[in-house]
């Protein structure tokens, strides 16, 4: 009997000791550096092959778009229960009344929109801060020339390319600097800060 117990005892190993210093990494490390997601969809196939010639992706997409433009956005003072409308002429509700030169708040939605819908994102740049750090413009961003820039397991900013422009031709843009509202994206290997995914 006490041979039997001794051998069980040899079979039986101590819990090995949980190793606590060990820094969390919510994706690969060779994402991380300056590394941007690349995206392996054309979607400039989503444009021309879906947008442009599938006429009920585009009814679908242009009928949410005219709704959402539909709603008029207002900029309010105080608290959730007690809010206060700012007069037309407060920094927050000129922002919203023209985001930008080219655009009111109706038509930035409505693109917005669009591109959420189509490619399952919508970047909207915010510049030319005063001196209270408050924009004072808002510019639309293509989906398609954005990329994300990630660091030390957080997302640092994004690269813009503009229209005609090359890699060489990228602007740098700060977390801080843009808006990025997204689809759900399931299979997103950052941990929620990545691309949404296209409903189409």
């Amino acid at each position: 009997m006490v041979k039997l117990a001794q051998r069980f005892k040899a079979f039986i190993r101590p819990p090995t000791p949980i190793e606590t210093k060990k820094k969390v990494v919510l994706y690969p490390t060779w994402k991380e550096g300056q590394q941007a997601q690349w995206l392996w969809t054309d979607l400039s196939a989503y444009i021309n092959d879906g947008y442009n010639v599938n006429a009920i992706i585009y009814a679908a997409i242009n009928y949410k778009a005219r709704a959402a433009k539909q709603v008029p956005l207002r900029a309010y003072t105080g608290t959730e229960e007690l809010p206060e409308l700012l007069p037309a002429d407060a920094p927050l509700a000129r922002l919203l009344d023209r985001p930008n030169t080219w655009l009111s708040w109706p038509e930035l939605q409505e693109t917005l929109t669009v591109y959420q819908n189509l490619f399952g994102n919508a970047y909207s740049a915010l510049t030319h801060r005063d001196e209270n750090n408050i924009p004072q413009r808002i510019y639309p961003l293509r989906p398609d020339r954005v990329t994300h820039v990630y660091s030390n397991g957080e997302l640092r900013g994004y690269t813009y390319i503009p229209p005609g422009g090359t890699w060489d031709d990228r602007i740098a843009l700060l977390a801080s600097d843009v808006a990025h509202v997204k689809l759900p994206n399931p299979g997103d290997e950052y941990g929620g800060m990545g691309k949404g995914l296209s409903p189409i």
